[in-house]
């Protein structure tokens, strides 16, 4: 782990830029320490939603939530930084992998759970108690 963390610093001081979604795992694998506690936070409908269906407008890929931990913080990571892709590089060539805002505005809706638990579980973490 060491030696990964150390290589991919290497690469971002040499090119000034970094692996993004290399960069999402290590928050995700910091912050969601436990799948089963992280699930309660997201309704059965929705890890049902994510289980069997893509992310249509960005080929976000199937989260199997009875996989080992890295595989599903992998697949959670896929999935988040293929829907980023798609909505910042909108108009990419990449018409099959494109956010269109009239027609996939309710499947990106459907992505918002996913998001906002990870957003809480990051502010938690790191939060105090008053």
């Amino acid at each position: 782990m060491i030696q990964t963390i150390l290589k991919d610093n290497k690469l971002v001081r040499e090119n000034g830029s970094g692996n993004e979604q290399q960069s999402l795992n290590y928050v995700l694998n910091k912050y969601i320490t436990d799948i089963d506690s992280f699930k309660n936070r997201i309704t059965e409908d929705e890890l049902n939603y994510y289980r069997q269906n893509t992310a249509k407008f960005s080929k976000g890929n199937q989260i199997d939530w009875d996989k080992e931990y890295k595989k599903v913080i992998n697949a959670i990571s896929t999935r988040i930084y293929k829907n980023r892709n798609s909505l910042i590089h909108s108009k990419s060539t990449k018409k099959d992998e494109t956010y269109h805002p009239y027609k996939d505005r309710e499947e990106l809706k459907k992505e918002i759970p996913l998001i906002k638990s990870i957003a809480e579980t990051i502010i938690e973490m790191n939060s105090e108690y008053l």
